[in-house]
C-alpha cells in the first residue's frame, strides 16, 4: 500500500460507470429539457449497459483506407490470393524506394493485388491533371471507380507482358533439348480420359444386362423350365440350349393332351 501511495499511476485506471436517466432524482431530471438526461448522464436500458459493460475491455476495430478497395479488388480476382506472396525484406525501408506516381511497376516489388491498391489510392490522393476532374469548389479530384480502372488496366499489361516472356522463355528452353513434363493442362486431360474410360465399361456392362433382361422377359422362361429341358435333350449345359426348344417341348405336350382326349 505504501508503495502505490508513494508512487500513484499517471491515469485513471478504472472507467467511470454510465449512469441510467431512470435512475436519476426527479430533481435533476426536472432541470433537463423535456425529461431527458444532460451530458454525462445517457439514458441507457438495462440490456445496453450490461452489453456496453462487457465490452469496456474490448479493444477497438481498426480500419485502413486500403481495406474496402482490397476488397473490391479481390472479389474481382479471387485468384490473386492463390499465388505466392514474399514478405520478407532486406532492410523494411523498401516502400521509400517506391513512387506510385511513375506507375505500378516499382524496384524491388513484385507485381500483385497490393500494386493495385498502393496505385488506385496515390492516384485518389494525387490525380493526374489530364484525368482529373473539378468539383465545385474548383478542386480537381478522380473517383475510386475510375482510379480503379486506371490501375487495373495497367496491372493486365503487366501481367500479359509477364506471361509472354514466361512462353518465350519454355519455347528457348525446349528448342535446346529441355523437357519440362506433362503440364496442368496435359494431366488435368489424362485424368478426365481415365474417368471417361470408367464410364464407358461401365456403361457397356449397363447395356449388356438390360438386353438379357429384356431377352428373359420376351421369351418368359423360367430358371426351372430351362434346366427340365436340358435334362431332356442329352445333359447339354443350359447356355447352349435354345430358347426355341422349350417352345417345341411345350407344343408337343399339348398335342399328346390332345390326342389323349
Amino acid at each position: 500500500m505504501g508503495i502505490v501511495e508513494d508512487a500513484p499511476p499517471s491515469g485513471t485506471l478504472s472507467r467511470p460507470v454510465f449512469r441510467d436517466a431512470r435512475t436519476v432524482s426527479d430533481e435533476f431530471r426536472s432541470r433537463t429539457k423535456f425529461g431527458r438526461a444532460s451530458k454525462g448522464y445517457p439514458r441507457l436500458s438495462s440490456n445496453l449497459q450490461d452489453r456496453n459493460m462487457k465490452q469496456i475491455f474490448k479493444p477497438m476495430k481498426m480500419g485502413y483506407n486500403e481495406d474496402k478497395l482490397r476488397s473490391d479488388f479481390f472479389n474481382d480476382h479471387p485468384w490473386e490470393l492463390a499465388r505466392p506472396k514474399v514478405i520478407l525484406e532486406d532492410s523494411g525501408n523498401d516502400f521509400k524506394n517506391w513512387d506510385w506516381s511513375r506507375g505500378i511497376k516499382q524496384p524491388g516489388k513484385r507485381l500483385d493485388g497490393e500494386s493495385v491498391i498502393k496505385r488506385q489510392l496515390h492516384l485518389m490522393a494525387n490525380p493526374p491533371p489530364s484525368l482529373a476532374r473539378t468539383n465545385k469548389r474548383g478542386v480537381p479530384y478522380i473517383s475510386k471507380s475510375h482510379a480503379y480502372d486506371i490501375a487495373r488496366k495497367e496491372f493486365y499489361f503487366h501481367r500479359h507482358l509477364e506471361d509472354v516472356e514466361r512462353r518465350i522463355a519454355k519455347e528457348e528452353a525446349m528448342h535446346v533439348g529441355a523437357w519440362f513434363g506433362p503440364g496442368p493442362l496435359e494431366i488435368s486431360m489424362q485424368l478426365e480420359n481415365k474417368i471417361f474410360n470408367n464410364w464407358k465399361t461401365w456403361a457397356l456392362e449397363q447395356v449388356e444386362l438390360d438386353n438379357q433382361r429384356s431377352a428373359s422377359q420376351y421369351t418368359g422362361t423360367e430358371l426351372d423350365e430351362l434346366e427340365a429341358v436340358a435334362a431332356t435333350n442329352e445333359g447339354l449345359p443350359l447356355e447352349d440350349l435354345d430358347p426355341s426348344l422349350l417352345n417345341e417341348e411345350e407344343a408337343g405336350g399339348d398335342k399328346s393332351a390332345t390326342r389323349g382326349a
